[in-house]
């Protein structure tokens, strides 16, 4: 199963990147997020309680940076756990430059399902997987915004 698409900004690439590989930032934007367990220069982990019809309980996710190419270029695993099944998702992001800011162009791709994750249908799976991605795209813009008025708000002062 795969998703992509293009997300535009109106801030500059190099904010957009610093914050996509920013675990604090990143890991503050997760969706259905429940804790998070730790926090490193290139990756982080976190358990989330994801509101699916078809699971109830917590998964413990695994975001590691597995390649970078400053300043356009990401790559991201991302490992999950929970009770009685594991997942595995491949995502690449590359940032262009726009006239008024930039464009993310992202694709992620379901690698692996295990156990009990290995039945649910694709029709399902993709329908979560989507919601999960509009929420975290809007959560990392109300991020971003904010994150700039933070940042205006100290100039000012």
């Amino acid at each position: 199963m795969q998703l992509c698409g293009d997300e535009p900004f109106s801030h500059s690439p190099d904010e957009v990147w610093r914050c996509l590989t920013d675990m604090h930032f990143m890991s503050a934007v997760i969706p259905d997020i429940d804790r998070v367990e730790s926090i490193e220069q290139t990756g982080f982990v976190c358990r989330v309680r994801p509101r699916f019809s078809f699971f109830s309980g917590k998964v413990k996710l695994s975001f590691q940076l597995t390649s970078q190419q400053p300043p356009d270029k990401l790559k991201v695993e991302v490992h999950g756990k929970g009770i009685g099944g594991a997942i595995l998702v491949g995502i690449d992001i590359r940032l262009e430059r726009t006239g008024n800011g930039s464009l993310v162009h992202w694709a992620g791709e379901l690698l692996r399902r295990e156990g009990l994750f290995k039945p649910i249908g694709e029709s399902l799976v993709s329908a979560a997987a989507g919601r999960i991605v509009e929420e975290l795209w809007a959560g990392f813009r109300r991020a971003l915004a904010d994150q700039a008025v933070d940042n205006g708000n100290r100039l000012e002062e």
